[in-house]
């Protein structure tokens, strides 16, 4: 993997999952990242990212994961996704929009503040589509960033002159978004 690092070869590490998830707390899973950076990019000279987040229900300790990858990276952090909360839902739906929510709203604020380059992924209700863009974009532009967002769910808008929603892809395209129709399907 090293002799591919400069044509974009990644080796990618879900630290939640393999031998990262046998560890009980961030401090020893922050050690098994730090020794796969090692690893990976010192003694094999790859390019190493690092994902977390499906098993992590608290958003607090979710930002601090994004710190904690910058850290353990360096100004070199190569951010591949941050998984949405896995565990935490159950068959109460308004409850399961909360949760998300919640998470989501602590994994921008990480990026605002840490940019590690993991992206932003939502899925939105059926209506808002371009109305929830136009708003985040206005945030995210305000504080000096660029994060990328992807997009998914059903993305139309609901306007007054029109009977039903209408797709908004285009739209959210020149805003600088990433539509994806299946996300969320």
């Amino acid at each position: 993997m090293g002799s591919l690092r400069q044509r974009g070869a990644v080796v990618h590490s879900y630290l939640e999952d393999g031998f990262g998830a046998l560890f009980n707390d961030c401090s020893t899973i922050a050690g098994w990242a730090f020794l796969e950076h090692y690893i990976i990019e010192h003694l094999l000279g790859g390019k190493l990212a690092h994902c977390i987040g499906g098993l992590t229900t608290d958003p607090v300790k979710r930002a601090g994961w994004i710190f904690a990858l910058k850290e353990i990276h360096g100004s070199d952090c190569l951010g591949s996704m941050v998984y949405g909360d896995t565990i935490s839902f159950g068959d109460n739906f308004a409850y399961n929009r909360g949760v998300v929510s919640e998470y989501l709203l602590w994994d921008i604020m990480a990026q605002l503040e840490c940019p590690t380059g993991h992206a932003v992924l939502i899925s939105t209700h059926n209506g808002m589509a371009l109305e929830y863009a136009a708003r985040l974009k206005k945030v995210i532009t305000t504080m000096d960033q660029s994060i990328p967002i992807i997009m998914g769910g059903v993305l139309n808008q609901k306007y007054e002159d029109k009977a039903l929603p209408i797709d908004v892809s285009k739209e959210l395209t020149q805003l600088g978004l990433t539509p994806c129709a299946q996300l969320g399907r």
